[in-house]
Parts: structure tokens; sequence; C-alpha cells
């Protein structure tokens, strides 16, 4: 076997002198062996070389490379090639510039390509007569198109028949796909459940005008990476740009448009989409689903879709995090469910702004504005959000939302609430709403208005209809100047309370309405109604709250709307054609220009020295006649075209032979033309109409959305305020830093780090403080609140008392940190604490001066030894104050006394459920259980509780802060079974399962007789 050259008659390279017959060789090429593109094997028999045969063509040999090339077989015009020199053709080498290939299939066939080889695919349409397949056998391959501006390697499969694809891979991975043109197929790239393609990266290319999918890949192929490429459903009503159920995918710096979705991924771990812009898909720009651990939506641009972003996670506590992106323009900005949104800007959607479904999750620290909705949350947390200027309510509680520290003004209603709401509103500033400030709708028990800062110049307060019940309002501040602060409806005054909230009602202001009945005077509101009994209210200056400053160093309250409004006829406005102006017919200022259109004419109207950046809406208004009614001859598709300094970013049409409806202002009807996010400095809107109908210009108005000049409104506590130490007594007050008089401050920033300071010394009375009603000789209890240099510790006040009404135990929780007996100051009946209990627990009473025990749920809990007298079967009293930070998962134990066996009965036992009722047990004759109502008891503060069993006069009793919540039979005949079990704590051995509670306890007392 030899090898010969046509050129060099000369050249003869052995390749072997002898070897087997057996019509195969394999021979790797000698590096010596020069490159040529006219080799020919020359193979005779050794012993008779007149039996030869010679390649009928000529092959070439090239230096050892890993870079194969392509090019279109007709290629005549070779100045927009970029890595070729000739056309292409199959029977080429594929191996150098001047000698490509004629497709990529004829590279994959014949090579068997290693990782890192790269096929350059230059510039041109290459029209597929089926799919090109790529396996595992070219794993690692690069795929590279053309990449200068204007040049294209388009792929065109030709077939949109399912089964027809551009690429499809299996067990191919690691594969580049690079500066492509993928057009023409059922999908684009596509790789099957189970492909096991893993590593795929899509890099600066364009897939468009694919049937269903540009890019499908199913379960089993992970790590996907597609980056700054375009994809163009070019109105793919059903498709998807991406479509994935892979893991650890990441989008970055793609545009999806004209799809039904512009990218899903449904499932999958670790996600990462980041910089894509996503606009005019028909239902959602980026959708995931059911995703889960680690996955980051941010930075991403969403418009003109349906909805913007759509996030599903996994479980409550999922790991997904969608941050930092700009939605706008879209039916709902962000959806999502079992997600965090946090930091996100969405605005103008027609809709909502952000909202979440049945499962909840964090809504944290986003801006929405101009939307109808600005966020409407389910089931989940709205946490330090900014509502603004939504033309229906800023934010929508609904369900068990908790709804703190977010800002709502400028909105038709700040916040509302709906949908069997039974959460909690807390710490927030509502201000400057059009209609009122804070609207609870069909609310239940559990419902909590707490340490909120409304200040409404006109509407109302708050107020409460939709059939709502048990609603309770608490240590707010509540300023309004020509509405009821408190509104309360016929339908919704069953269990209505309100108390500790300062109201200040100047000028048409009035405190309360009462169905129809209005109330202007605390001690009306209070005896008639029993509301209010420790507020503050009046009309008076001493009632004023002292903000710092309402409207800011702006002087502006809340937001405001300054538009800018371009008229036929004023600087700014153009024509081309023949134009009438007609003063007759009405329109803006009276006047507006028309013609009959034959195609050529057209209007327009500049708005120049924007701010890049920032964002403007834009409306259009036209009149039909001088009766604003139908009008026959008007263009029915009259295109209004938006440009951004020459670039179009948006148009649409509108039938002009009736009247815009979608507001009024300046007195004339508008109709909303879009919502622009500023490229350059200039805007213009051009107007034009072709089918030889009267075409009507008038003007155009330009509203810039997204100043929020409420960012300087100032509602912190003046020193002096008659809000600071006006709160509830029980609710926790201990994050208010430096002199914080020993209690809660009323409004938003109530036990916060931003409360005012209270004075060094503080002392207050409490009761008689007004409108009480005594009787000459009559004996009455005198109550204040002190705290500062001079403060007596109630705490030793409440021993007292335990110890004057004769406890059998009576356990303080004051012990330091590290202790380990939990010791009983009047009987001896010390504990001791399991698992690690915090010591150093705020208590119920005076912190600082004693503490309380914090239990975990999990292994803490105290047990004390039983010594008969703890082992009460007749009569029994327990006494203890109780906090938690959440309702628990579970009905959890507080107290039990049973025989220390699972499904043991019990002697006695306290419980707390998971709906937030409490529950005393006790078997005598039978199983008692005695339960309070749902919601009775509130997480978030200290409630004292007493539970006592009387079994001389056959009665059980539970009390929740003084006020008597459940009443039941026992047995008068039978006291309950006697244990000699520990008494247990926060643990019972009632269940297997062996729930814990978890939660603050404190001055826990047992007495041997019933209380009253």
């Amino acid at each position: 076997m030899q090898l010969v050259r046509d050129g060099d008659p000369g050249f003869n390279f052995s390749i072997a002198e002898s070897t087997a017959n057996d019509g195969l060789f394999e021979w790797p090429i000698d590096a010596s062996v020069p490159p040529n593109g006219d080799y020919r094997l020359y193979i005779s028999v050794s012993d008779n070389p007149a039996i030869f045969d010679v390649s009928n063509d000529t092959f070439e040999i090239t230096a050892e490379t890993n870079t194969f090339y392509v090019n279109v077989s007709d290629d005549l015009d070779l100045t927009d090639n970029e890595y070729t020199t000739a056309a292409g053709n199959d029977s080429n080498s594929g191996l150098s510039p001047n000698s490509p290939k004629a497709s990529l299939r004829a590279i994959l066939e014949q090579f068997d390509l290693e990782p890192g080889d790269t096929i350059l695919v230059d510039t041109g349409q290459y029209d597929l007569a089926a799919n090109i397949l790529i396996t595992a056998a070219d794993a690692g391959v690069r795929i590279v198109g053309a990449s200068e501006p204007d040049h294209q390697s388009i792929l065109n499969r030709g077939n949109t028949l399912n089964g027809s694809y551009v690429f499809e891979l299996e067990n191919a991975d690691d594969v580049t796909f690079e500066n492509l043109a993928i057009t023409g197929g059922y999908h684009g790239i596509y790789a099957a459940v189970g492909s096991d393609s893993d590593g795929v990266t899509i890099l600066r290319s364009r897939l468009y005008g694919n049937a269903n999918d540009e890019v499908l890949f199913g379960s089993g192929n992970d790590r996907w990476t597609v980056a700054e490429s375009e994809f163009d459903g070019i109105g793919n009503s059903s498709g998807y740009g991406i479509q994935s159920q892979g893991d650890r995918v990441t989008l970055i710096g793609n545009e999806f448009t004209r799809f039904s979705t512009g990218a899903r991924l449904s499932t999958g771990t670790g996600h990462t989409v980041t910089g894509n812009v996503a606009h005019h898909n028909s239902f959602t720009g980026l959708e995931l689903s059911n995703v889960d651990n680690g996955t980051v939506v941010s930075e991403n641009i969403v418009f003109a879709n349906s909805v913007g972003i759509s996030a599903t996670g996994t479980g409550n506590n999922s790991d997904v995090l969608i941050e930092n992106n700009q939605a706008y323009n879209n039916e709902a900005g962000i959806q999502g469910s079992r997600v965090v949104v946090r930091a996100n800007t969405s605005w103008s959607n027609t809709i909502y702004g952000i909202i979440f479904g049945n499962s909840g999750g964090l809504i944290e620290e986003n801006i929405v504005f101009g939307n109808a909705i600005g966020i409407d949350v389910r089931n989940g947390t709205a946490l330090g959000n900014v509502a603004y200027n939504n033309s229906n309510v800023g934010i929508v509680g609904r369900a068990a939302s908790f709804l703190a520290d977010n800002r709502a003004y400028g909105n038709r209603v700040g916040m509302s609430t709906g949908l069997d709401y039974r959460g909690q509103i807390v710490n927030n500033v509502v201000y400057a709403n059009t209609d009122g400030g804070v609207a609870i709708g069909d609310a239940l028990s559990g419902t909590l208005l707490r340490n909120n800062t409304i200040y409404q110049p006109s509407g109302y307060g708050v107020r409460v209809s939709g059939n709502s019940s048990d609603v309770r309002l608490r240590n707010n501040i509540i300023e309004t100047h020509s509405d009821a602060a408190i509104h309360v409806l016929v339908d919704s005054q069953n269990g209505f309370g309100s108390d500790y909230n300062l109201i200040y009602t100047p000028g048409a202001g009035i405190l309360g309405r009462w169905g129809d009945s209005d109330y202007d005077s605390r001690a009306d509101w209070f005896y008639e109604l029993g509301l209010d009994a420790h507020s503050l209210a009046g009309e008076s200056a001493s009632f004023a709250p002292g903000f710092v400053d309402v409207d800011g160093a702006d002087d502006i309250l809340g937001h405001t709307v300054s538009s800018q409004i371009i008229d036929n006829g004023d600087p700014g406005f153009g024509t081309t054609g023949t134009w009438t102006e007609l003063t007759e017919q009405g329109g803006y200022e009276d006047d507006l220009h028309v013609v009959t259109t034959t195609g050529v004419e057209s209007a327009s109207w500049t708005f120049t020295d924007l701010l890049p950046g920032s964002t403007y809406q834009l409306a259009v208004t036209w009149r039909t006649n001088a009766a604003g009614s139908f009008q026959g001859t008007n263009a029915t598709a009259a295109r209004y075209r938006v440009l951004d300094s020459g670039t179009e970013v948006h148009s649409a049409t509108y039938d002009q032979r009736s009247m815009p409806n979608d507001f009024v202002a300046d007195g004339v009807d508008w109709e909303q033309l879009t919502t622009v996010l500023m490229v350059g400095d200039t805007l213009t809107v051009e107007l034009t109409e072709s089918d030889g109908r009267r075409l009507v210009a008038d003007a155009v108005r330009l509203v810039r959305v997204d100043s929020e000049s409420g960012s300087d409104d100032n509602f912190h506590l003046l020193a002096g305020s008659p809000a600071i130490d006006g709160g509830d007594l029980r609710d926790d007050y201990t994050s208010e830093v430096g002199s914080n008089g020993g209690r809660i401050n009323l409004g938003a920033y109530g036990n916060t780090a931003e409360a005012a300071f209270s004075v060094p010394e503080v002392i207050q009375v409490l009761s008689p403080n007004g409108l009480e009603k005594f009787e000459s000789g009559q004996t009455i209890d005198i109550q204040w609140h002190q705290h500062g240099a001079f403060n007596f510790p109630r705490q030793e006040a409440y021993a007292l008392t335990v110890a004057e009404h004769g406890a059998v135990g009576f356990w303080q929780f004051d012990e330091s940190s590290g202790a380990t007996v939990a010791a009983d100051s009047l009987g001896g009946h010390d504990g001791v604490y399991a698992g690690s209990p915090n010591l150093d627990a705020v208590g119920a009473l005076e912190d600082g001066l004693a503490g309380a025990v914090q239990l975990d749920g999990v292994d803490d809990r105290i047990e004390v030894s039983d010594d008969g007298s703890l082992d009460l079967t007749h009569n029994v009293s327990i006494s203890l104050w109780v906090n938690v930070d959440q309702l628990p998962t579970t009905t959890v134990p507080i107290v039990t006394k049973d025989n220390g066996v699972i499904g043991a009965t019990q002697t006695y036992g306290l419980w707390l459920t998971n709906f937030g009722a409490l529950e005393f047990r006790t078997n005598d004759s039978s199983s008692r259980l005695l339960r309070t109502g749902t919601n009775s008891f509130t997480a978030g503060q200290w409630h004292h509780v007493a539970a006592v069993i009387n079994r001389d006069t056959g009665q059980m009793q539970i009390y929740l802060d003084g006020q008597l919540q459940a009443s039941g039979l026992a047995s008068t005949t039978t006291d309950a079974a006697s244990h000699n079990a520990p008494l247990r704590i926060g643990s019972s051995s009632v269940s297997s399962a062996n729930p814990r509670f978890a939660g603050r306890l404190d001055n826990l007392a047992i007495f041997s007789r019933p209380l009253t």
C-alpha cells in the first residue's frame, strides 16, 4: 500500500510493504506526510504487482485539526463569508476553508468528533431534508455560525410536522450551538425525556418560526445554558420559546416574543433566569412551575404579556427567589406561589402588579404603581412594600395573609382584605388615598389591625364591611379630615372591637360611623358601643399625632400626577398632507384636525427632554363629533406608533368611530396608549390610516409615572406626641430601642427600632382614666403604669397576688441562662429543664426585671416530679402567661398531668391548637374537652390564660386575658383518676407523635381550688 500524488509523480510514501490480504488495514496517518489535496491510495498484490488499484478520485490530508468547515453549495458570492473561501460540496474534505462541506450532516457522519471540536457554518441558508442527529459519538462539539451584523447561518428544516426537528439530541453532552438561525421545524432543538443530553449551550442564536417549541428538552436533560439568544414565535399562539423539565437550567440575556409562553421551566432545581426580556407573549413571559432549591429569577424585563413572570415553588419553604425584575404593561406583572418575590418593580399592569395564589409565599420590598391592584396576596406575607397610584387598591390581603411594614398611598384604597381574611395588618403606613385607607371586607375571627398609621385628608380611615365578624383594631393612629375614622357597616358589627388607638378628626372628620349612625364623641362611642375605652380621640389639636413632616421636603403629600399635553397646533405637533382644523366639534381645548386619508397623511406629537430610564404613560384622545356619539365615517383602524428616539417600541390601532373610554382628565375622554421605559430622551407618537376614512388628530397626554414623590413623606412621631407609650400594655415593646417607657408606641413604628423615644421616667394613670362612673362608698381599683429609674417591679406584685390566693406551685421561670432547675417559689415543687430552653427570653411583666422560658418545640420541656399535691383530681385552676410567634402546625401541650403512658387519661391538661383555640382536658366519668373559639388565641403577643375545673358545681372554664371564652360540664360525682406521673410543661405523653410547645411561658401557677 502506497500513498501517491497527482501533482508530484515522484512522490511515493509506503504505508505497508506486506500485510494480510483481508480487506482491512488501519493506518494512523504519519505526521511526516505533508498536507495536500491530491492524494490517492495505490494498492497491489505483493507477489503479483500487475494486480493493483488506485483511488478513483483524490482525497485530502491536512494537518491535525479540530476545526471543520461548512458552506452553502451554491455560494457564488463569497463577500459575505466569514470562514470559507469556496462553495460547499460534500465531496470536499471539510477540513479547510477552501474545502468546505455543504452540510453539517456530512461532517457529523464522516468524522468522529471529539469534545472541543468546532464546526464553522458560514453565511447562507441550509435547507435540511432530515433531522440533524447528534449523539454521544459527537458529544462536546461546537457548531458555530456567522457572527457579523446582517450575516446569518440559517438552518431551515422545511417541515413543521411533528417529529421534524432541526437538531435532535440523543445522549449528546456538552454540545454548543452558537450564532445559528434555527427555523422551519416542529421544534428547533429537541431532546426527548431521558435523552440524557447534559450541559448543552445555546449562545447568540436566533430561533424562530418553528411550529411548536423553539427548544424543548425533557426531564433527564440537565445543566442547559441559553444565553444572548433571540426567540421569536412569529405569532405562535400555542408554542414556547423554551420548554424544559431539566435541572439547573440557565437562561441569561435572551429575548422571547410572540409565543404563548416565552420560556417555561417545568420542575427542576437550581435554575438561573437572569437578564432576559420577554414581551408580547399571549400568556406568560417567563414561567417557572414547581421548581425548587436555589432557583433565582432576577433582573429580567417583562412587558406586554398576559402574565409577566409566573413562578411556583414546590413547598411552603420553597427556596425560589424572584428578585430585581421589571414588569409592566402586562395584565399581571408577577404571579407567584410558595416563592419569595423581592425588590421588583411592577407598574402599569392592567390588573395586578404582583399576585399570589392559594399557597402563599413572601412578597417583600417591592415597588408597585400604576396598576389596578398593586399587590394581591393570599395565605402569604406582604412585607416592606411600597404601593402607590394604583387605580383600585394598593395592597389586598386574602385568607390568612400577613401584611406588615408596607407603605400604601395615592391609591383609590390603600389596603383591603377579602376571601375569608383572618390575618394581621401590622406596622403599615397608609395615607392620602382617594376613597379610604384600609377597607376590611369578608373578614373572620383573627383579623387584627394593629400598630398602623392611617392618614386620610379625604375618605375614611378604616371601613369594615362584607359580612365581616370579630375584627379587632388596636394601637393604631387614625387621622381623617372629611370622613369617619372608623366605619363599621351593619353586616360587620358582630364581634367588632377597637381600643388603644389615637383617633384625630379635625375639620369634617368624625370618630366613627356605626351602620348609618355617626359618632363624634368618644363618650357616646364608648357608652353606646363599648368601643375604644382606652383610646384617645377628638378633633382638638391636643389629639394631633405630631408627625415629623407628612408631605416631606418637596411639600407634596403622597403621589401627584403632572401631565404634559401636546394638542393639535401646539409646538411638537406636525402633519403631512392636507388637514382641516375644526373648532365646532369639541375636543381638547375645543379644536382638532381631520383628514380623509389617501395613504400619505400622518400626524405626529413629539415630546423632548425626557429622562432616560424613567417610565412614561401615554394616552390619546379624539372626538367623534360634536355630540360624542358614534360617527360611521371615522377611521376604523387609526394606527398610533410610539417611537423612543426613532425606534418603534409600540403600535396599536383604534376605532375612531367611538369615543375613547379609559379615563377622563383635563375635560376630555382619553384612551390609554402604552407605558414606555425610556432609553433615549425623545418620545414621538405617529398617527396614520389608509382606508380612505376620516382620521382625527387631537391631543396626546404624557405622564411620568415612576416619580415616587412620597418617599420623603415622614410619619414618624415628634417628641411629646400623645401616641408615644399609648399602646396596649400586653403588647411587646422591646424592639423600641433606647428609652421606650415600658410600653408600645401607637402607629406604624410601635415596637420597631424606628419608634420615637419616651422620656426616661414614665408614670401613667391607667384607671380610672376617664368615662368611668362610680358611686359614693364604692371601692375602686386604682392602677398606673410606671417605667424608669423609680420603677417598681410588677413581677413582685404579681407574685404576692399568686401567694395570697394559695397557689400549690408557682414557677416564675426567671432563672439565668445555664440553670437546670425551674424553681417553685411557693410549694417546693422544683422542676427540671430538659433540652436547651432559652432562659433569657423577655417575660410578660416588666421585662429586664424578670424573664420567661422559651421552648423550641423540639426537645425543650420542663418536668416537675409529683408528690401528691399536684395530683389535683377534684378541683384545679391553672394560671399562666403564653406567647407564641406563630400558631403551631398541630395541637400542642402547654401544661399536662397524666399517667405517663401513650394514650393516657389526663388528670388535667391545657393545650393550644393549630387554629388558634385553647383546649382544657380532663377524664372523670368521661373524657372531657373544652375548647375556645377558632382564632381566639392570637400569635405575636402575651396572653394571660386561666383554666378552671370546679367539680363542686360541675363546671369547666377557660379565661383568656381575663375574659371567659368557654365553659362546659365536669362531673360532680366522679373525680379525675389519680396519677403520680410528673407535671409536664411544654410536653405530654398522651400522643405517640409527642408534639411539643414552641413559644414563651411565664408565671405558671397551679391552685387546688377553683378561681373566679
